[in-house]
């Protein structure tokens, strides 16, 4: 998400998605409309193809042509965030459930992609990112591309309301292991920040209303004098969230590339929460957007 605690969270239909859902075990199915089977899922001859084995492929499914079949994974926090890439996709199979986040097959962009809908924070974000990854590698598919897409609160001066942020490098801004020899901002054992895509990054270069820079993610509402102490510690920081520096340490940890789309919502001052609401799907609608510019590039 970009910046506020949403108070609804989808339990049954959700928007873009026919058919009644229900909360299963993971990896089980939660539509009952007979929508045709995604070839990303299809796994014929296996009754269970939520539980396949990640470490076990199948050398009859793993040609190159089959890994290189999903274009990429696709995480949103929101259903405000989530809904405006269905509504400009192709459902192509059920959603299922795993661990509270939503993965939906889709095409996007005429590229097969798989839409997740993970929750909001750090925790949520990670969790329903590996839990795609590990559903396609069972498959013995992998994406190219991991993108974090939605809304994010941005910095006067550096973004405006409206514009859609293209993070170049991300960190996670409330981590502290100065102690011990690391930078702020840096996870023990991870990178000092995690790169964007280089090729997504080229997508984007001089698109209008899109501004390129350090994003910047933790649990925490960017608000009053945490404006301050984020731009004193990151310097050149342009937007703030609460999911994409998370789901870019999985996708390094799966070496995969990954950028994140955010539409700025609000600019972090005290009318922060009301701009936020006000502005969310109509931002995330263009980040959304971006989000098939770069798919088809």
């Amino acid at each position: 998400m970009g910046r506020l605690a949403h108070p609804r969270r989808c339990t049954g239909r959700c928007a873009g998605i026919p058919g009644q859902a229900r909360r299963v075990g993971p990896g089980h199915r939660v539509s009952s409309s007979p929508l045709p089977e995604n070839p990303v899922h299809s796994n014929p001859g296996h009754s269970n193809p939520g539980h396949s084995n990640p470490g076990h492929s199948n050398p009859a499914r793993s040609t190159t042509a089959d890994r290189t079949r999903v274009r990429a994974v696709i995480v949103a926090a929101m259903e405000s965030e989530f809904a405006p890439l269905l509504a400009r996709g192709e459902v192509t199979g059920d959603a299922v459930e795993v661990g509270g986040a939503r993965l939906q097959p889709a095409r996007l962009a005429e590229s097969e992609v798989l839409l997740v809908r993970s929750g909001i924070g750090l925790v949520n974000a990670a969790l329903a990112t590996t839990a795609a990854l590990l559903r396609l590698s069972g498959e013995g598919l992998e994406p190219g591309l991991v993108v974090s897409v939605g809304s994010a609160g941005g910095f006067a001066g550096a973004v405006s309301v409206g514009q859609v942020a293209v993070g170049s490098e991300h960190r996670h801004h409330q981590a502290d292991a100065v102690a011990f020899g690391y930078v702020l901002g840096q996870v023990p054992g991870m990178p000092e920040h995690f790169p964007a895509d280089p090729s997504a990054l080229a997508a984007v270069a001089g698109l209008d209303g899109v501004v390129v820079g350090p994003h910047a993610s933790a649990d925490v509402f960017v608000a009053g004098p945490l404006i301050e102490k984020v731009l004193a510690d990151f310097p050149g920081t342009v937007a703030v969230e609460m999911e994409a520096t998370a789901i870019a340490q999985v996708a390094h940890s799966f070496g995969i590339g990954f950028v994140s789309v955010r539409g700025i919502s609000d600019l972090c001052g005290v009318d922060a929460a009301a701009d936020h609401a006000a502005t969310v799907d109509r931002v995330s609608a263009a980040a959304a957007e971006v989000v098939l510019r770069i798919l088809s590039s």
